[in-house]
C-alpha cells in the first residue's frame, strides 16, 4: 500500500505532466511571467480575473485591483515578506478573512516557492494536522497567515515534500482533500497514510 509521500509524489508528477488539467493556471503563470510588476491597474485587474475562478465575487475585482495597486506590493513580494498577504486580504477591514484565499493565491502565482495558498480546504487540513503536532511550540491554529505557513512547512517536512512548491502542494490538497481529511479525523483506522512525525 502506498505511503502518503509516494502518493503525493505520484500525483505531483501527474499534475506536471498534464498541462491541460490546469490550463487556466498555466496561462496565468505565463501572463504573470510577462507582466511581473503590480503597478498598472489594468494588469492587476487582468491577473485577478485570470486567477479568480470563483474565489471572490466578480464585483469585488475592480476594488481589489485598486487595493493591491495602492499597497505597492512588489518590494514585499521580492523580499518574501509574508505580511503582504494579510494586508491584501484586508480589503474589507470588518471581514479580515473574506479575501485571504485570493490574497495568498495572488502572491503564490508570483512566487509559488514562498507563499502557500490559504484555501478553505488547505486551512481545514492544516487545522486538523495541528492536532497531531501540538508539541515543540508549533501553532495550534492556522487562522493567521504566518501560522498557516509554519504548519504547512511542517506538513511538507514531515512528508518530505520540500522539493515541491506551494502551488503544487495546494493542488494535491485540493485533489486528495477527502482522503486526507478522513485520515486526519480518524488517524487510528487503517489508511494508506503514514502517521505524522511527532
Amino acid at each position: 500500500m502506498a505511503t502518503l509521500k509516494e502518493t503525493i509524489k505520484e500525483l505531483i508528477r501527474d499534475i506536471k505532466r498534464d498541462e491541460l488539467y490546469f490550463y487556466n493556471d498555466n496561462r496565468c503563470f505565463k501572463f504573470i511571467e510577462a507582466n511581473p510588476e503590480n503597478t498598472d491597474l489594468l494588469v492587476i485587474n487582468e491577473k485577478i480575473s485570470a486567477m479568480n475562478n470563483g474565489i471572490i465575487d466578480l464585483h469585488y475585482v475592480p476594488s481589489m485591483a485598486k487595493h493591491i495597486q495602492s499597497l505597492h506590493i512588489d518590494p514585499y513580494l521580492q523580499n518574501s515578506e509574508l505580511e503582504i498577504v494579510p494586508r491584501i486580504s484586508a480589503l474589507l477591514p470588518d471581514k479580515p478573512y473574506e479575501f485571504r484565499k485570493l490574497a495568498s493565491t495572488y502572491c503564490n502565482f508570483h512566487f509559488p516557492d514562498v507563499y502557500p495558498v490559504q484555501s478553505d480546504i488547505a486551512e481545514k487540513i492544516m487545522g486538523l494536522y495541528t492536532q497531531h503536532i501540538q508539541n515543540n511550540g508549533h501553532p495550534t491554529s492556522v487562522l493567521s497567515y504566518s501560522d498557516f505557513k509554519i504548519v504547512t512547512d511542517h506538513f511538507s517536512s514531515t512528508y518530505d515534500l520540500q522539493a515541491f512548491d506551494y502551488y503544487e502542494l495546494e493542488k494535491f490538497l485540493w485533489l486528495k482533500s477527502r482522503m486526507i481529511i478522513e485520515f486526519l479525523e480518524n488517524p487510528d483506522r487503517d489508511s494508506q497514510f503514514d502517521p505524522p512525525a511527532k
